[in-house]
């Protein structure tokens, strides 16, 4: 009878800790990063009445007889589910989804952890838990110096103290990366003649013939076909052909050409080589040579009624600020204009230019228009003209060119506009000019260059590096690199400008440089990474909050205060990156609430009620029958 007294008295602690630990767990029911515990119970001991015995012969065997000694609590879990991430608009809030847990310091210097990131600023703009004042650690950051632009830990833990009304100094561009298209359908810009480097294919039964067009100096030469192929037999082949300037198509301004083994019609552009391989009749190469012959033609009428059409030429030199321009006549004669036109860092013409030529008929003086983007000619004979004595003229090609701007700073922090100029001067070739239209004290050096492309629409030409003169503005000379292919971000060829038959849209997407800027307020990612965010519109990563990590969370002892110390049992703990491995993410602006349910927990409390009334009635009944037993005596 006692067994069963003692019994009931246990079963009633057990219970007693079951319903404790269920009140904790409600009055914790809005408690920041709370979670709930579970009460396992376990059997005590057992007494042995009648040990048990194995089958012998023709004996059964026989089980044991015990009698238990009732209940005990086993283990009080924490049960570590999410709690619900609610939204509070407060950027020192932060949620975590998943797991870890924040590592906070005390003033002793101990390190604790904890699931509640209600956090705060204090006086010295330090972020604490609010309540307790423990400071949130966290890795401060620095730029990378082996990749600009990008930002890594220090691998010291501090606290996070965010420098609110900080300035940061003016920083001087250095890279400019450029990106996206340059469309393959446009004209030349100017009338350049042959393009350098143009190649056109064409394939007859299988066998790729390849024509490499270049540009004669004389009448006689005025075009080469350079055609190249392989035979049967494996064998390289070439064959050379010549063509002759005989005059101007006026309505399609393409030249009549003339030679051996080909015939040209200047009505299309085409092409036409026949029996090329001596293979025999339908062995013929067509091709449009319209594209690639880019002329502009200009006629002039004279006194005695005569006309004389002209295909215009400009070869650029190897700077790109300054064009040779070549006449070509009906009858095959050649007038270079004995000075260069020089070309501004904008692509216009020097309006200072004035060259002569003699034809036939007369002088014809070139000048530039007021604009610079016109040649004008003008002739000593009486010739048919406007009113300011025009006679003819040539414009340049706007729809040749692509136009975008963007920002550079110098070590001032001052904003400049930058215009990046693009003009097409060959299949495969384009020239870049850089200029400050608004600022004429600004120079670059050197203001223009040229990129190439391969057939397959990818630049292969290498980053240019300019030099701007800023002094102008009490700023230092700066040295920028022009990224056109990508090699500063460890990018392929073809995210960076490309030529495609699409449209025009290259424009500078980045740039290094920014003006001064006072911080005014922050940002934590889902990586942890909390960015300071400046007036100039910089964002500036300051620190990375690390997660903690346990092998057993179970083993951590929990301090109150919402915060957990490393325990006997906890294993090692490791601080790793949010969104990284098996750590959670952040939710900034966000509280994670208590994982308590509270209908569960109403739940266990009926049964944790019922089960302590249980206990109670065995205890009273022992009791009644010790009575009744003390009852036999008399």
């Amino acid at each position: 009878m006692q067994r069963s007294l003692l019994s009931g008295v246990m079963g009633l602690k057990s219970y007693q800790t079951f319903l404790d630990t269920i009140g904790n767990n409600v009055a914790n029911v809005e408690t920041l990063g709370y979670k709930r515990h579970e009460v396992s119970f376990q059997e005590i001991f057992y007494q042995t009445t009648h040990g048990g015995h194995a089958p012998s012969g023709s004996r059964g065997g026989v089980n044991p007889m015990q009698i238990g000694m009732g209940s005990r609590v086993g283990a009080i879990e924490t049960v570590y589910s999410q709690g619900n991430v609610e939204y509070t608009g407060n950027p020192n809030e932060i949620a975590i989804q998943g797991d870890g847990y924040y590592m906070l310091r005390d003033g002793d210097g101990r390190s604790l952890y904890t699931r509640a990131g209600n956090f705060t600023l204090d006086a010295n703009n330090t972020m604490v838990q609010a309540g307790t004042g423990h400071t949130l650690q966290g890795y401060a950051m620095e730029e990378d110096s082996q990749n600009p632009g990008s930002y890594i830990s220090t691998g010291q833990l501090s606290s996070i103290s965010m420098p609110l009304g900080s300035k940061q100094p003016g920083e001087e561009t250095s890279l400019v990366g450029f990106r996206c298209n340059l469309d393959s359908r446009l004209d030349m810009y100017l009338p350049l003649g042959v393009g350098e480097d143009v190649t056109l294919q064409d394939t007859v039964d299988g066998t790729t013939y390849e024509i490499d067009l270049l540009e004669g100096d004389t009448t006689d030469d005025f075009v080469t076909f350079d055609v190249s192929w392989t035979d049967a037999d494996g064998n390289e082949q070439q064959s050379n052909l010549k063509a002759q300037f005989d005059g101007v198509n006026t309505e399609t301004g393409l030249p009549e050409l003339s030679g051996a083994d080909f015939t040209f019609d200047s009505e299309t552009g085409m092409l036409t080589i026949p029996d090329i391989d001596g293979a025999g009749e339908g062995h013929d190469i067509k091709m449009n040579l319209s594209d690639a012959m880019d002329y502009k033609s200009l006629s002039v009428s004279y006194e005695n009624q005569a006309t004389r059409s002209f295909l215009a030429d400009f070869s650029l030199n190897a700077d790109g600020d300054a064009a040779t321009l070549t006449l070509w006549d009906h009858e095959g004669n050649v007038y270079a204009f004995p000075e260069e036109i020089p070309l501004n860092p904008d692509g216009s013409f020097g309006t200072n230019y004035e060259g002569t030529i003699t034809t036939p008929e007369g002088d014809l003086t070139a000048t530039i228009s007021e604009d610079g983007r016109s040649v004008v000619f003008n002739s000593d004979q009486n010739l048919p003209h406007d009113e300011e004595g025009e006679v003819a003229r040539i414009t340049q090609r706007d729809t040749g060119v692509h136009v975008s701007q963007t920002q550079v700073y110098d070590s001032l922090g001052t904003a400049h506009t930058m215009e990046m100029r693009w003009e097409k001067i060959g299949a495969d070739r384009w020239q870049w000019r850089a200029s400050f239209p608004d600022e004429d004290g600004l120079n670059i050096e050197p203001p223009t260059g040229e990129v190439a492309f391969d057939g397959q629409g990818s630049i292969t030409s290498e980053n240019p590096i300019v030099s701007i003169g800023f002094g102008s503005g009490g700023a230092e000379t700066t040295r920028v690199t022009f990224d056109f292919n990508g090699d500063n971000f460890d990018k392929e060829p073809i995210e960076g400008v490309t030529q495609y038959a699409s449209p025009s849209t290259t424009k500078g997407y980045y740039q290094d440089g920014h003006g001064m800027g006072v911080m005014t307020s922050y940002q934590i990612g889902q990586d942890g990474r909390v960015s300071g965010i400046y007036d100039n519109g910089q964002t500036v990563p300051l620190y990375r909050i690390p997660l903690a990590l346990a092998n057993n969370p179970g083993g951590l002892s929990k301090a109150g205060e919402n915060v957990y110390v490393e325990g006997p049992n906890t294993g090692i703990i490791e601080l790793g990156n949010p969104s990284e491995g098996r750590a959670g993410k952040l939710m900034s602006m966000s509280l994670e609430t208590s994982n308590v349910d509270i209908a569960q927990e109403f739940t266990n409390l009926i049964r944790g009620q019922r089960g302590y009334q249980a206990n109670a009635r065995i205890i009273t009944t022992s009791d009644e029958v010790m009575e009744e037993t003390v009852n036999l005596k008399r």
